[in-house]
């Protein structure tokens, strides 16, 4: 207890001394780590920018394709959402037919896969047939085949 009494009564006598210390300590930190942060900001913004560009590319490169027609490969399908609360599903291959001015929205032909029910033999068969999307906004379309968890590879058709 007496040398923590001591080492207080230093302290107490010095505290302007060990203050003025620590801020020379922290000013030259300051300085040191504050031109190493301007240079990972810096690093940071260019790959940023190279990001924006190689996702701009990647969502240029998809429109392309898709205007000529793309078909879905390694047994994938996408979900398009259609509006807020309608969507086609089990889409193997699409087509936009028609796009708008603004090149926000656009008209699709879509392949979709699934299992009708046939009358004749009573029983469900795996079945694809055609079918139009009207007004599908780019956004959804992106959604349903760039950014989706199951990684979606295509070929021009």
């Amino acid at each position: 207890m007496l040398f923590t009494g001591q080492v207080g009564m230093i302290i107490k006598d010095f505290k302007d001394d060990i203050l003025a210390d620590m801020n020379k300590v922290y000013e030259k930190h300051i300085k040191l780590t504050d031109k190493a942060w301007e240079k990972v900001a810096e690093v940071k913004k260019q790959i940023n920018d190279i990001e924006d560009q190689r996702s701009k590319y990647k969502e240029d490169v998809f429109i392309e394709d898709l205007k000529n027609g793309i078909k879905l490969l390694e047994g994938k399908t996408a979900h398009i959402q259609e509006r807020y609360d309608y969507g086609t599903g089990g889409v193997i291959a699409a087509k936009i037919t028609r796009m708008s001015y603004s090149g926000k929205s656009a008209d699709l032909e879509v392949q979709v896969t699934g299992r009708r029910w046939n009358q004749e033999t009573e029983a469900y068969e795996d079945t694809v047939w055609s079918k139009d999307l009207d007004k599908v906004r780019v956004s959804n379309l992106k959604n349903a085949f760039l950014t989706g968890y199951n990684n979606i590879t295509w070929e021009r058709v």
